[in-house]
């Protein structure tokens, strides 16, 4: 599946900006191009001491071959951790491969967990570490999950891995 690469100020789902760290050396349409698990996005429908994912959280998308700076760009549809989609990207600049439905089932898999946290889960939600600790501790879920389902094999192969031991 070909996806539009995401840059800095694209909105993510319903209302929400695609921003933060991003490719230092790679723009296009004169704008950053966003990383997966580097690039956020701003508090949108959906934001609240029950929904913290809505708040804050990073963007996941699955490997398509290609890599900028070593790691995987964002394309069109990519994921926050809350389960929304990206919704604008470069119209003229793409990227072959990306989630496709394997994306939309860890998609999916993302948005249930984000619904299902409580501010006790989260801890301080007014803190944007304990925010990005939240985000964190929920792709990691995601990917156990993955690697349980697929095998460490399966699931290296798609290039999921833990980020953490």
């Amino acid at each position: 599946m070909a996806g539009g690469l995401v840059r800095i100020g694209d909105i993510l789902g319903p209302g929400g900006l695609v921003i933060g760290d991003a490719s230092s050396s790679v723009t296009v349409n004169g704008r950053p191009v966003a990383l997966s698990l580097r690039t956020t996005y701003t508090p949108h429908l959906g934001c609240s001491p029950k929904k913290p994912l809505h708040c804050f959280g990073v963007l996941i998308d699955l490997p398509g071959g290609l890599t900028i700076e070593g790691e995987i760009p964002i394309t069109k549809g990519g994921k926050g951790i809350c389960g929304h989609g990206v919704q604008t990207a470069s119209e003229d600049v793409i990227s072959m491969g990306g989630g496709g439905v394997l994306g939309a089932i860890v998609g999916i898999a993302l948005g249930a967990l984000g619904s299902g946290l409580s501010v006790d889960a989260a801890g301080d939600v007014g803190s944007f570490a304990a925010g990005f600790e939240a985000a964190t501790s929920s792709f990691e879920s995601v990917a156990t999950t993955v690697q349980n389902s697929l095998g460490l094999l399966g699931a290296a192969k798609l290039g999921i891995t833990l980020l953490r031991n």
